[in-house]
């Protein structure tokens, strides 16, 4: 478990960065007649209600999604099936996967035993690239993403195309989106709408607050220390 913890660490601190700057260099395209302020008040009233902090963004950005995508008259192309996004390796926070982990606890035994059967493999594998590519990864995280590219979210049912923990997809997912399809060569584009940015900003600050950092790292490595 120690050394599961240390690919955590070593692989953390280059990819939260990076999540700073890909924000902060991504250029909002849609601009909706809501307000930042609105979006926290929200989050706010979900938290009162009992909802996780998790949970009250990724409620709250779905209902700001929908006022912008509508004021900006833009139809995202994406749907149930379209899954060109999901073949890439993603990143996210601790609070994230340890939603992943409650939804997955959480499923009837026919479908939680299927996908822990795939999350296993998808962790011996993940773990044997890490053992072959430690040291090069220690100088620089991103090799892996270019080494991935094109493999299969450890979430996403091949068979049919969609993703078997779709309530609580990460924060990546959720602000990745094309208006043009897949098979007419549509390419996934993050932050289209500006209450993207603000929810994944809010994410990290608060797994900052929590722990001291932002503690952002692949699926994958999550799957070597969580108990699904």
């Amino acid at each position: 478990m120690e050394r599961n913890n240390n690919i955590i660490t070593v692989l953390n601190i280059q990819i939260g960065q990076e999540r700073r700057s890909e924000m902060a260099d991504q250029k909002i395209i849609f601009q909706g007649d809501v307000t930042k302020e609105a979006f926290q008040e929200a989050i706010d009233q979900k938290r009162r209600s009992g909802l996780s902090f998790i949970l009250a963004v990724y409620r709250t950005l779905d209902e700001f999604l929908e006022k912008e995508k509508k004021n900006s008259g833009k139809v995202l192309a994406c749907e149930k099936g379209c899954s060109l996004c999901c073949y890439q390796l993603v990143t996210c926070t601790e609070m994230e996967i340890d939603e992943i982990v409650k939804f997955i606890k959480a499923m009837h035994k026919l479908r939680r035993r299927p996908l822990e059967r795939r999350l296993k493999k998808f962790a011996a594998k993940w773990r044997k690239y890490y053992q072959r590519n430690e040291v090069a990864l220690s100088r620089n995280s991103f090799k892996m993403l270019q080494d991935w590219a094109g493999e299969a979210c450890p979430f996403l049912n091949e068979g049919g195309g969609f993703c078997d923990v779709y309530p609580v997809r990460i924060i990546d997912c959720r602000t990745t989106s094309s208006l043009i399809p897949c098979n007419e060569g549509g390419k996934g584009n993050r932050f289209l709408f500006q209450s993207e940015s603000w929810a994944n900003n809010m994410i990290l600050d608060e797994q900052q607050k929590r722990v001291g950092r932002m503690h952002v790292t692949p699926i994958h490595s999550w799957l070597l220390v969580k108990k699904f």
